[in-house]
């Protein structure tokens, strides 16, 4: 059962989609032009969000393998020990 507050902010939130939806869906005139270059500058936006967003995932990726790296302190691989061991293995 909800409490009073409760019920009272989940109403309003009903009512503010309820209206919020109906104006969205009024036909409404709009006097404006669009020409030819307006849709390429909407395209390029988009793909710059796109690839903004992208790059700033494998930004945060990067950044936290250095975190989970530290966290487990692990050494980077060193080739020189890396070829001391192959050499160990041929004796």
């Amino acid at each position: 059962m909800k409490t009073g507050t409760s019920r009272i902010a989940s109403d309003t939130v009903a009512r503010l989609t309820v209206c919020t939806t109906a104006l969205a869906l009024m036909p409404v005139a709009a006097h404006a032009y669009l020409d030819p270059g307006t849709g390429s500058l909407i395209f390029q936006s988009l793909l710059a969000i796109l690839f903004g967003i992208g790059v700033a995932f494998r930004q945060m990726r990067a950044w936290i393998a250095r975190v989970w790296a530290f966290i487990l302190r692990r050494p980077p691989p060193d080739s020189a020990s890396s070829g001391q061991a192959a050499k160990d293995d041929d004796k």
